[in-house]
């Protein structure tokens, strides 16, 4: 059992001094100076956007409730935050629908909602535009709402982990996204009172890869400390079954 709690104390100190951080929430894509950012026009072209980190099934009537597919991805330099709300699900083009999206950190939240059809342009104080055509997800025309949020407007920095929620507030105007068509919404994550910060998820801002030569290398530091925390992890586990066995 000694050696169990030498092996966790090494453990915290490696992630302490390597800026190793655990979360099992969302990741936001990196983008280094040698990377071209998404452009906010309400345009989803192949290859603009990695992952999705969020999908919401369509469900047109389960409990009550009823929701849009869509796809949610998350990207960052060190200024800003991009996210792309891909509403596969909201085939129509309303005035009235919407998306919205709550960013909370150190006490500070920030409230980052549009509203219209396609063509809607924000500027200030982020920028976000919402479009309508097709996407990688779906070939089909569907509403689309870009965003481009200064990480200084959300109190946060790169190495961070922000959180992140999508309300349906009031009588079900906003959420990620609404469709004014048919009253269907998002409200992310499962389970949210936007009251209860530990009921929201989280987004993690990597850090952003250094180019090289021209060329953009891996984080070496991640590298070695997702190694080594790999290997404290398995000798732990090791460690306890053997001392499980004395017993």
């Amino acid at each position: 059992m000694r050696h169990l709690k030498i092996s966790l104390i090494i453990l915290s100190l490696i992630c302490f001094f390597t800026h190793t951080i655990i979360v099992n929430g969302l990741t936001s894509a990196p983008i280094s100076d040698n990377d071209t950012p998404p452009i906010i026009d309400g345009i989803f072209l192949l290859g603009e956007w990695e992952t999705y980190q969020i999908f919401i099934e369509n469900n047109t009537d389960i409990n009550g409730y009823t929701t849009i597919e869509t796809f949610t991805y998350f990207a960052h330099n060190e200024i800003f935050l991009y996210v792309m709300v891909d509403a596969t699900g909201d085939p129509t083009d309303n005035s009235g629908d919407e998306c919205l999206l709550w960013f909370h950190n150190e006490g500070v939240t920030s409230e980052i909602e549009i509203i219209g059809a396609s063509g809607e342009e924000i500027l200030e104080p982020f920028t976000a535009k919402i479009g309508y055509g097709p996407s990688p997800n779906n070939i089909d025309d569907h509403k689309i709402y870009e965003f481009r949020i200064p990480l200084d407007y959300l109190n946060t920095r790169v190495v961070d982990v922000i959180d992140f929620c999508s309300p349906a507030i009031g009588k079900k105007i906003a959420s990620m996204p609404y469709d004014s068509n048919t009253g269907r919404d998002n409200e992310w994550p499962p389970g949210l009172e936007t009251s209860e910060i530990s009921t929201w998820d989280d987004v993690f801002l990597d850090k952003i890869p250094t180019p090289v030569g021209g060329e953009v290398l891996p984080n070496i530091i991640q590298i070695i400390s997702g190694t080594i925390f790999l290997f404290i992890i398995l000798g732990t586990i090791q460690l306890y079954k053997k001392n499980e066995s004395l017993f």
